[in-house]
């Protein structure tokens, strides 16, 4: 990157030129005519010289790319040259670049943390597992691959294992906030919800704006029973974020369970307004709909998740549940059909069904 500095040594050339050249013309006839066409050229030079290194510059992978062009094994350009390709979506050019920086430091465990970022992304835990211990086996007290390991064991179901890694990372830096806040995900995934809402509490007292950490201990509450905590903690979340659809969707959720089905329809409605496809939040706002009785609006919600979803098997149920209440047993029926086509195990279906048919045989034989 030596280029990028030249401005400093050519310093002073510009004062030489800028002293000397009105010396040399001093006496000559149209002097000032002469400085004038030379304070052009330089001007003009300068210009084009400036936009073809705007070229290098315009964009980080093209400076990192001009960069290696014109240094040597320089490990820093292509890390950052694979940091900018991997946020681009190119992952393999990504791990391309990562690889070379292995190449010339081979104890250069960012490296190998950044693979196995790419490699997570692309769904393959596995080589991430490896790669995220390859950089432990070099920094053992770096506590971002002990967490992102954490992730990837707990994505592949085990937990036991993404706990103990998270408990690890907590003793080399116990005021890590994602350590507290994803050891406490993976406890709540385990059942243990004290120990989970332990973790958010800790994390929370080190960080009390954290809306997501807000967020996941008002799941766990609610999970828990106790709604009105849970109510808390979700209205904090979005006081702190107030577009978050997952905190609107949730808070919906547990004022139903209190009975509030007004506030929980503004609520999805507030999720929707964020998140016009989660398919969750028009989901419940089906139930809320239909447990006011406007079946008529809940039966489109249902029909947006399917455009949205079409093998989703809660908006299929409850979509004939509500068309059976509507009396379109036949419409009923096929979307009863339409969740044991998708799930033939599905109990709750076969019973919907069953009763269905029953009722479409009495109104048959009513008729005869």
């Amino acid at each position: 990157m030596a280029d990028r500095y030249t401005n400093i040594p050519v310093i002073g050339l510009f004062i030489m030129v800028g002293w000397g050249v009105p010396a040399l013309t001093k006496g000559l006839k149209q002097s000032e005519a002469i400085l004038s066409l030379l304070a052009g050229l330089v001007i003009l030079v300068s210009a084009s010289l400036t936009w073809q290194q705007l070229g290098y510059w315009r964009d980080s992978i093209s400076l990192y790319r001009h960069t290696l062009q014109v240094t040597t094994d320089n490990f820093v350009m292509h890390n950052n040259l694979g940091g900018v390709l991997a946020q681009k979506g190119d992952s393999d050019a990504a791990i391309e670049q990562y690889n070379e920086v292995l190449r010339i430091r081979p104890d250069f465990s960012e490296a190998h943390y950044n693979i196995g970022v790419v490699l997570a992304e692309k769904g393959d835990q596995d080589a991430a597992t490896q790669q995220y211990r390859e950089a432990l086996s070099i920094n053992p007290n770096d506590t971002k691959p002990h967490n992102n390991l954490d992730r990837a064991l707990a994505q592949k179901g085990d937990l036991d294992a993404a706990i103990l890694e998270y408990k690890m990372a907590l003793q080399i830096s116990p005021n890590d906030i994602d350590a507290h806040s994803n050891l406490g995900v993976a406890l709540a995934q385990k059942g243990d919800l004290d120990a989970a809402i332990q973790e958010y509490r800790v994390a929370l007292r080190i960080s009390p704006g954290d809306q997501k950490v807000h967020y996941n201990l008002g799941r766990v509450l609610s999970g828990k029973g106790d709604l009105d905590a849970a109510i808390l903690e979700f209205n904090e979340a979005l006081r702190i974020s107030p577009d978050f659809a997952d905190a609107h969707n949730n808070l919906g959720l547990a004022l139903a369970q209190k009975g509030d089905q007004d506030a929980a329809i503004q609520e999805y409605k507030a999720a929707l307004r964020t998140s016009p496809n989660d398919i969750n939040a028009h989901n419940n706002l089906g139930v809320a709909l239909a447990r006011k009785g406007d079946l008529d609006a809940a039966v489109q919600e249902y029909k947006v998740t399917l455009r949205i979803s079409p093998n989703d098997i809660n908006a299929h149920s409850n979509l004939g549940v509500a068309l059976a209440q509507k009396g379109d047993l036949d419409a009923a029926i096929q979307e009863f059909r339409n969740v044991l086509r998708i799930n033939p195990n599905d109990t709750y279906a076969v019973n919907n069904l069953g009763r269905a048919l029953a009722q479409k045989g009495m109104k048959e034989k009513t008729r005869e």
